[in-house]
């Protein structure tokens, strides 16, 4: 990757960060599917890179398939393969349903586990593509 795509691969990250942990986002002790398509069109908005997709009505079946499982894989992390599906059958459930579901801040590794959510090269690569 070239320096200066490594740079915007940086900020990416941070802003991804700071606007997944705000007070906003997990005030519902949930870092949600919502939360997430509203960082994505934030951040496209902030930049004006803004894809061609209507962002205002955007939801989360509405990403391409490569940020839904981004995210989807950033929430079910466990190492054993057993509570990894149990996690995506569970998230799966939700999200047929069109509740939220995603990380739940009542944990303490909540924090750790969205930094290395956030710091994904494949999400940043995933969000440029599709036009974030």
């Amino acid at each position: 990757i070239p320096e200066n795509v490594k740079y915007i691969q940086l900020l990416f990250e941070i802003e991804c960060a700071d606007t997944l942990r705000n007070r906003k986002a997990r005030s519902d002790g949930l870092i949600s599917n919502v939360d997430y398509v509203n960082f994505l069109v934030e951040y496209c908005t902030s930049k004006n890179t803004c894809g061609d997709e209507d962002t205002e009505e955007l939801q989360f079946k509405d990403l391409s398939i490569d940020l839904q499982l981004d995210f989807l894989y950033g929430v079910c992390e466990e190492e054993d393969m057993v509570q990894r599906n149990e996690c995506l059958d569970l998230l799966e459930t939700s999200a047929t349903t069109d509740d939220e579901f995603g990380l739940s801040t009542s944990d303490g590794g909540w924090r750790l586990q969205l930094g290395r959510f956030c710091e994904g090269e494949e999400l940043f690569l995933h969000a440029l593509e599709d036009g974030f």
